[in-house]
Order: C-alpha cells, then structure tokens, then sequence
C-alpha cells in the first residue's frame, strides 16, 4: 500500500467518525449551538462512541460481519436524521460571546497556537511511525487483528481458550473502530492506519477542556488552562499512554468525561441526556474500569434527579417530568452498554489477565486499608515526576486554595464527586490486585489520571478563573 493511499486512508477514517458524529450534534440543542472549532471535538467523541458501540451491538447480538457496507450504513443514518431534521429547522446559530479583552485575545492566541503545533507533531508522528507503547503492542492490536481476521467481535481467536492471549477480556471498541476504518477503505493491517484516530484526541482535549471551561472560569483562564495541558509531557508524548500511542485511557476517558459534562450540564434534557448516556456507553466498552467509572455517573446524575422530585414533593410542588425523563434516558442508554460488555465478556475464556469476578467485599476492604499506606507515597512520586507532569500537580494545591469559592458551582461539586468516585475504583483496584504495589502504581497511576484529564483540567480553569477574579482588574477574566 502506497504512502498516499495509507495517509488518506488515516485521515479519512477520523473525517468519517467526525462526519457521523457532527449529524448527531445537530440532534443535541447545546452542542449544534457551538462554534465550529468545539463542536468538531463533541462531533468526534460522539461519532467514536456511536459507530463503535453500534457496530459492536450489531457483531454480538445480531451477527451482522464488521465490513463496509455495514459500517457505511450504520454511519448514514444519522447523518440522513441529520439532514432531515435541517429541512425542518432553520435559522439556529451558534450564541453570540461577549467581546474578549486584549489580554484574553492573545491567551486565545497563544493557546491556539501552540495547540495547533503540538497537536500537529503528534498527527505527524501518528501517521508516519509504528506503535511504540508496550501495552497496545500486547493487547490493543492483537485483538484488532484477530476481530478484523473474523468480521466479528465474538473472534474464534478470543473464544478459545487454547489460544495464548493477554488481556482477552478488554472490551473492543477500539479495535472495532480501528476496524470499521479499515474495512471503509479497504487497507491492509498496517497499524499506521489507524494511529491518527488516537492521535487526534489531544485536539480534541485542549477544545474541550476551554469549551467547557470557559462558561464558567472566564475566557482567560480556560485558555491559560488549555495553553498549560498542551505543554503536559505526559498528556501528549508518554509512551505509556499518552496522546502519541494507540493505548485505551485517553480515548476512554474523554468518553467519559464527554458524557459527565453532558448530563451533569443539562439535568432536564432528554438529548443530553442520551448524548452523554452514549458518551459513557462507548467508556465502558473502550476499557474494563470504564464500565465501572461509568456506573459512578450514572449513579451521581440518578441520585440527583432522585433528591430534585423528593425536594419538589416536600414543597408540594408539581414533579418535573423532564428531569426524570433525563436520568431514565441516561440510565438506559448506559444500562445497555453494560449488557454489552457483561454478554460480550463472559463468552470469552479468561486467561492471562486479573479479573474482579471472585472479589468478595470483605476481601475489597481489608486489601485496600492493608495497601494505601504503600500505595500513597507512590502515588505521590509519580505525580511529581517532571517528565510527566512538569510541576503541575505542586501548582494545583495553590490554584484550587486561591479559587477555593469556585468549588461552589453546582458543576463543580458534581465533578469533584464523579473523579472522588473514579479514585475509590482506582485504590479498590490496587487494593485487590495480585501484584505489588511497587510494581502497579508506576505503570498505571499516571494512565488513571489521562483518564480523568477533562473534569480534573476544567476544575483546575474553574480555581484559576475564581482566583484571577480576586486580583485588583478584575475584568481580566
């Protein structure tokens, strides 16, 4: 295959999730509202997140092969939905901004600009060099092959248990998107190919976070926090998971952190609602903790709408059906995801890989008070590390104690709740793994906190903006 016909083939697998996903923003009021620029990031986790938990549905349940015709098919249909509903609907623009200062133009600037730079180097790197990550060699393209040698999730290679695998367990949207590429352009193996799909995730990071940032930290501060990530080593270049591999935490942890914001933003709307049930669906079939990490969501957004009809009733006020309608459309949307990933998995033999299956409580909860005393300090010497984090995690303390009265928000307590709960799934974890910590926490805890780099990097902008707003020109934010 020819150098040309490769790179079209890269770029045009990430055109076609992202043409798929802009069709459903049209559907979700809040996004098709957005600038072209953030509306492009939501547009391709959401196109990610459809195509692959679809094509997965479809390949399990219904046995439909993962070739192209199939995967054209499922990705022309929202796209005609799409098209549809703009005959009906016209004359909707995006929300007009209030004049930015200068100094918030030239943060816009810098940002963007160094975003553009560094997000190119990494598409470049992408499209021109092999996978050099341990885990996705091991794992991620074995189980890519295997799927796309078979047309099918359910691959003999993974239902046998005599075949020698690691990790056969993962969920595999990934792979099936890494797939449904393939298979639309009709390319070899070349694991080239479907690199740029990764690749493509820091840009659509750095959108996000000032996206979502912005509304409520200020315009300076959202782009200050976007400049700042760009510049993260380990966000973008870690070969143990950052946006220059092919591994599943930061593809996982945009989806849900695309589906929190999503719900916990528009507690009454039923197509955020379902929107974000999607986001968090395609979580928990891109890695084993998403499904987990998901529930912790669903959970929170439940819960809430729960207290808001008991707090109505008590007032004797009239119940709203709109925020029930919208925690019964995220809770069903998630709710079949995870029969998904439960159905898909236990038809796989598990060999060569940890399991939670025969964890009792008792046995969760002495593990993990026996292990964190060992695992904090690791846990801090890893977030010290400056060829991860350059010294980010010593200037957070400072920012979030400054812009302590941010933590305020309705959304930013809601954030803090979702990323305490993702940590306790992590500690369990370490708490219940056969491994010593001193050989678990190195490989893996920077990998946990890519996965909850959108709320973590929108709570640090949200601090920032609320301590910025404390200095004597309070208009710079």
């Amino acid at each position: 295959m020819s150098t040309a016909a490769r790179i079209v083939a890269s770029l045009g697998s990430v055109v076609l999730f992202a043409a798929c996903g802009f069709a459903l923003t049209s559907l979700v009021p809040s996004l098709r509202r957005k600038p072209l620029a953030p509306r492009l990031a939501w547009a391709y986790l959401l196109g990610l997140a459809y195509v692959g938990v679809t094509l997965y549905a479809l390949s399990h349940w219904a046995g439909f092969d993962l070739r192209r015709g199939t995967v054209l098919t499922v990705s022309a249909v929202p796209i005609v939905l799409a098209a549809w509903r703009a005959r009906l609907v016209r004359g909707e623009g995006e929300r007009p901004h209030a004049r930015s200062s200068r100094i918030q133009r030239a943060a816009c600037v810098a940002a963007a600009g160094a975003g553009s730079l560094v997000s190119l180097a990494v598409l470049s790197h992408a499209v021109s060099g092999v996978e050099s990550g341990f885990d996705a060699r091991m794992t991620w393209n074995p189980a890519a092959a295997y799927v796309r040698a078979a047309r099918t999730v359910n691959a003999p290679a993974l239902l046998d248990a005599s075949v020698y695998l690691q990790n056969p367990r993962y969920p595999l949207l990934l792979p099936v998107l890494r797939v449904a590429g393939q298979e639309v352009f009709e390319t070899d193996d070349d694991e080239r190919i479907s690199r740029p799909l990764y690749g493509v995730l820091l840009p659509v990071l750095l959108l996000l976070v000032f996206d979502v940032a912005r509304p409520f930290a200020g315009t300076l501060a959202a782009a200050l926090t976007a400049f700042a990530v760009t510049f993260l080593p380990g966000i973008v270049f870690d070969v143990d998971g950052g946006a220059i591999t092919s591994y599943g935490d930061l593809p996982m942890g945009l989806l849900w952190g695309g589906g929190l914001v999503l719900i916990f933003r528009a507690p009454r709307r039923l197509p955020e609602a379902l929107a974000g049930g999607l986001l968090l669906g395609g979580a928990a079939l891109a890695k084993t903790e998403g499904l987990l990490l998901a529930a912790v969501v669903v959970a929170i957004a439940s819960l809430r709408a729960a207290l808001r009809v008991i707090a109505r009733r008590r007032r004797s006020l009239p119940w709203s059906p709109g925020t029930v309608r919208a925690a019964a459309g995220t809770l069903a949307v998630f709710l079949f995801a995870a029969a998904l990933h439960v159905s898909w998995r236990v038809g796989v033999p598990n060999r060569n890989s940890e399991t939670w299956d025969d964890i009792t409580l008792r046995g969760l909860v002495s593990g993990t008070a026996a292990r964190l005393p060992v695992v904090l300090p690791l846990i801090g010497r890893e977030m010290v590390r400056p060829e991860i984090w350059s010294g980010f995690w010593w200037l957070v303390p400072a920012v979030f104690v400054l812009g302590a009265r941010a933590f305020m928000h309705p959304l930013a307590r809601l954030f803090t709740y979702a990323i305490a709960g993702a940590l306790c799934v992590y500690l369990a974890a370490y708490g219940t793994s056969s491994w010593e910590p001193v050989h678990l926490v190195h490989p893996t805890w920077n990998r946990f906190l890519y996965q909850l780099s959108l709320p973590v990097f929108v709570l640090f902008a949200m601090a920032l903006g609320q301590a910025l707003r404390g200095f004597p020109r309070s208009g710079v934010t």
